[in-house]
């Protein structure tokens, strides 16, 4: 119970794997934190748009932290939108009274394809959704957490896609390259305060991302004239362990990062994907 007494606000989390749905990160960050002892602040847009996380979710994500005996709320709002984004942490403030640690995992995949060919509405959301909304999500935590004295933790979930080039997928990969840049330059500038900012760089992990309508399970057989099977193994044969990672093993990275002992980790961009890449 290590963050007992803190309070953690996850974008993006409202996909907790209901009516078939696999889990996505956020969810499982959630539960990771709160069984450390932090109150959580549930954050995803939600609409009818059926890759938008569901307003039942939200609540079911919360509920499942109300089980373990921690506080929990949610917050419908899009992180593009800098008012949403003032509103949320308003109500943060207004339930909770602090901020100590932001989790920005809200992200689309959207415009997989050839460059040449993408449309400049996937390059807008990529950008608007992973990069803008993380800046804007984590200038107003840390002027919170400045204004507090807090030794707040900052933590971005970026991919092995902003490390290095991943073909087909230019949006996605510019918007986690700008992440990592946005992780770098916000660790050299908030560790005086002693807040820290750091990156989790997830390689291939099975959650609902990769089977959306338009994602790469759906996508990448067509565009490499394979079966989805035959994707799948090659993945698995990518990385050293053999197979795709869980959301349970990404939540436990950043789990380690919101811990006292993390407190001189700054500006990384940790990878977790089973020795794949080594950079």
């Amino acid at each position: 119970m290590k963050l007992q007494g803190k309070v953690a606000l996850v974008t993006g989390a409202g996909r907790v794997g209901s009516e078939g749905r696999r889990r996505g990160f956020g969810a499982e960050i959630c539960l990771r934190l709160a069984r450390q002892g932090a109150d959580i602040v549930v954050n995803d847009f939600t609409g009818t748009y059926s890759d938008l996380a569901k307003q039942e979710e939200l609540e079911m994500a919360a509920e499942e932290i109300r089980k373990l005996g921690r506080k929990a709320i949610t917050v419908n709002a899009d992180v593009r939108n800098s008012d949403e984004v003032k509103n949320m942490f308003n109500q943060v403030l207004e339930k909770f009274g602090r901020i100590d640690i932001l989790v920005n995992n809200a992200g689309v995949v959207v415009g997989l394809g050839p460059m040449v060919d993408l449309d400049e509405s996937a390059w807008n959301i990529s950008m608007d959704v992973m990069a803008k909304g993380a800046w804007l999500c984590s200038k107003e935590a840390a002027k919170i957490m400045i204004k507090q004295g807090t030794r707040g933790r900052i933590i971005n979930i970026a991919s092995v896609a902003g490390k290095v080039q991943l073909a087909f997928a230019g949006a996605y990969v510019a918007a986690k390259h700008a992440l990592v840049g946005i992780t770098r330059t916000m660790g050299a500038e908030l560790i005086t305060n002693g807040i820290t900012v750091n990156a989790i760089c997830p390689g291939w992990v099975d959650t609902h991302l990769l089977h959306l309508k338009g994602g790469a399970m759906e996508v990448y057989p067509k565009l490499l004239n394979i079966t989805e099977e035959q994707l799948i193994e090659s993945l698995k044969g990518w990385t050293p362990a053999g197979r795709l990672g869980t959301v349970e093993e990404i939540a436990g990275a950043v789990e380690l990062l919101c811990m006292p002992e993390a407190s001189y980790i700054n500006g990384q961009s940790i990878v977790v994907d089973g020795g794949g890449i080594t950079i």
